[in-house]
């Protein structure tokens, strides 16, 4: 989807994508600041690359009201194989969000503004472009966009072990110059309207469900001020269960995205829906398995799957997407040796195994591994 990387990829609880309906109350005023590394490496089919990157955020809760700003900066290297290696370096958009909470009658209504900020690369020379891959393979496809705004509204209801909510956000996508040697090329990349619903049930007392499921509606891309594209509709839906008999805890998650036709140009220019869907449908799901040694330390281990179907059209067609099927796996550790500081690490190694596409044009098999360290201060 075409939206400021962080409001589309770290899913806070602003983003239009992932509404999070049921976020709990902070129980004081506190700031936050959270910092580390991220690296992603990967080769296969005579291509190799990785990112590097260095977040932050920085984020005040109140019992009412709170607000963050998220970054990173970072490196994206690739080697296609059949161009020179590109690289890009810099900054990534800045998201600065905030949020207010109302609370009567038994209801929770939580109004939210994200800004995500064009502080990132965005204009890229022709020799960085081949950086840019899919982000099967990488966290972020692009560090820079342009201005993006997302207002929220989210309705949560408590009925004691039952939950019950009601959300909506509405992405609009700001303009900006993906290039800068190809001339009158600014991107407008079509606007969002997100609805949302939730519920929430807690089993007993160690076992809680969740099940979300949203609509979004996407308007056309523009391009030089003309609509050249406008991706399907898309329908999200999430369950996850989380089963906590301490000192173990089991967190089990399944999403299932449909996308819906597209629309493209004909011969006139004139948008129309494809004959045949080009999307694929997305399944991923993913199990964590942990265990608190102590006050202190907590070590896990996740496996998660993603299989994308083939899409409609037939093999030989150029909008042919045979599918692909990724799996990662690996441990996790935590150490929190007070209240207001904790260091996370993680590393999973992945396979992804993809059909030509117009992602992947030969296919292949591609390894590689996402590693997290991340430090978190509280004061």
């Amino acid at each position: 989807m075409s939206c400021g990387w962080l409001l589309r990829h770290v899913g806070a609880v602003l983003g239009v994508s992932l509404l999070v309906l049921d976020a709990a109350p902070a129980g004081a005023d506190e700031w936050t600041f959270q910092t580390g590394a991220h690296v992603d490496a990967w080769n296969g089919s005579g291509q190799n690359g990785r990112q590097i990157l260095a977040p932050f955020t920085l984020a005040f809760d109140t019992p009412d009201w709170g607000f963050s700003v998220r970054g990173a900066y970072g490196n994206y290297e690739r080697s296609p194989g059949d161009v020179p290696r590109g690289s890009i370096t810099g900054f990534t958009d800045t998201t600065v969000s905030g949020y207010y909470r109302l609370t009567g009658a038994g209801f929770e209504v939580q109004l939210g503004l994200g800004l995500d900020t064009p502080t990132g690369v965005s204009r890229l020379r022709n020799d960085q472009l081949a950086a840019l891959t899919d982000e099967d393979l990488v966290t972020l496809d692009r560090f820079g966009e342009g201005l993006d705004i997302n207002p929220t509204i989210v309705i949560y209801r408590n009925f004691g072990a039952v939950g019950l909510g009601v959300g909506f956000g509405y992405l609009r996508a700001g303009e900006y110059d993906p290039t800068r040697d190809v001339p009158n090329d600014d991107f407008d990349p079509g606007d969002e309207l997100t609805g949302a619903l939730l519920g929430d049930v807690y089993i007993a007392d160690a076992v809680r469900v969740v099940a979300r499921a949203s609509y979004t509606y996407i308007t056309a891309d523009q391009r030089g001020g003309a609509r050249v594209f406008r991706e399907g509709d898309e329908v999200d839906l999430r369950l996850s269960a989380e089963w906590r008999p301490e000192p173990w805890f089991v967190v089990l998650n399944v999403r299932d995205i449909v996308r819906f036709k597209a629309e493209r140009p004909d011969a006139t220019g004139r948008l129309l829906t494809e004959p045949r869907n080009s999307n694929g449908n997305d399944l991923r799901g993913g199990v964590t398995v942990g265990y608190i040694l102590s006050d202190t330390w907590t070590i896990a281990a996740s496996a998660a799957v993603r299989y994308v179907d083939a899409n409609d059209y037939a093999v030989g067609d150029p909008l042919r997407d045979g599918g692909r099927t990724k799996v990662a796996f690996g441990p996790s550790v935590t150490w929190s040796p007070t209240r207001t500081f904790s260091i996370a690490a993680g590393v999973a190694y992945f396979i992804l195994d993809a059909e030509p596409s117009p992602i992947f044009p030969t296919g292949g098999t591609f390894r590689g591994v996402h590693a997290d360290l991340r430090l978190t201060f509280r004061f």
